[in-house]
């Protein structure tokens, strides 16, 4: 994928990094998608124009990338569930 066609990025994971990550691109005028297993961290993150997903699978299938941020491989295991999820993308 050529960078002129990347739209929409996706951020899951909205701790210390992955927030500011996901500020910048929106800051950049990326159209931005985030998920975090934290709805406080969602509500924390005071952007208006920025859309959430309810869950990583439809984050993943309205993005043109993703990026975790995420703090380690336990947390990641979560959220992709162990990999199944990135089969049925």
């Amino acid at each position: 994928m050529e960078e002129d066609q990347i739209k929409t990025i996706g951020v899951i994971g909205l701790g210390a990094m992955g927030s500011r990550i996901a500020k910048r691109l929106f800051n950049s005028d990326f159209d931005l998608i985030v998920f975090n297993r934290s709805k406080r961290a969602i509500d924390n993150f005071d952007l208006g124009q920025v859309k959430t997903a309810d869950d990583p699978f439809s984050l993943i299938k309205s993005s043109d990338t993703v990026l975790t941020v995420v703090s380690d491989d336990s947390a990641l295991n979560s959220i992709f569930e162990n990999g199944e999820l990135l089969r049925d993308v």
